[in-house]
């Protein structure tokens, strides 16, 4: 059997009618920046480009590369019959679910009419694509959750990006080790398994792996909340 060579997801590429305008708008929501931009290509209409947008230094998250999509059709969600649904989306982990969707409509985000769940807000962009804000379990409000802010902006709520596939309308909890950070009403969920201690001052990785470089309170994609060791 071929041995499985190492792989390693690190960006998120998003198609969209004007990757730089909507790169502006996810780095101003994430108090991440912009680290690269490029114009239109000759005979392009002036939307063409692409642009990327990364975390700050010692911030979880993948890099989010946005592209453009000559024939690009906002999608439906709810999705509907023979019109355009949507394949992806992101996840934003926040500490004021409240702050953070008055935060995104301030920059220029769109609160969807339906809310299948309770402890999540769906989104959409400008680009008409949809975003999920979730509040992130063990982290109490007002908590870091490792995303820096950007310079004067005091009232931008921490925030923390995942990825994962569509959100259902139906809200019905996913199975198990899918989509935690999305319980269904009522849901209590199970407590986290307890990691192994790491060094004198203890910090803990609730699945057991060191988790290098983290704070407590920090979130890295795909894991839960790196927890506070009671002393």
């Amino acid at each position: 059997m071929t041995e499985r060579p190492m792989m390693a997801v690190t960006s998120v590429t998003i198609g969209a009618p004007d990757p730089r305008e909507l790169a502006a708008f996810y780095a101003r929501m994430l108090g991440w920046p912009v680290t690269a931009s490029e114009g239109p290509r000759p005979g392009f209409p002036p939307e063409d480009g692409w642009a990327q947008v990364k975390p700050p230094a010692g911030t979880a998250g993948p890099t989010l590369n946005f592209e453009y999509e000559a024939q690009y059709t906002r999608p439906v969600w709810p999705s509907e019959p023979g019109k355009q649904h949507i394949t992806e989306h992101l996840d934003v982990a926040v500490a004021d679910l409240d702050g953070a969707v008055a935060w995104a409509v301030e920059v220029g985000a769109t609160l969807a009419d339906m809310q299948p769940q309770q402890g999540v807000r769906v989104m959409f962009d400008p680009a008409g694509q949809p975003f999920c804000l979730f509040r992130a379990a063990g982290i109490p409000a007002g908590g870091r959750l490792g995303a820096a802010k950007a310079p004067g902006r005091r009232d931008r709520p921490d925030a923390q990006l995942r990825v994962r596939g569509p959100v259902h309308p139906a809200g019905v909890a996913e199975r198990a080790g899918q989509g935690a950070h999305h319980p269904a009403p009522g849901h209590r969920g199970r407590r986290p398994r307890r990691g192994r201690r790491l060094g004198r001052r203890g910090r803990r990785d609730p699945g057991g792996f060191p988790a290098a470089g983290a704070r407590p309170g920090d979130v890295r994609p795909g894991r839960a909340a790196v927890l506070p060791v009671p002393r």
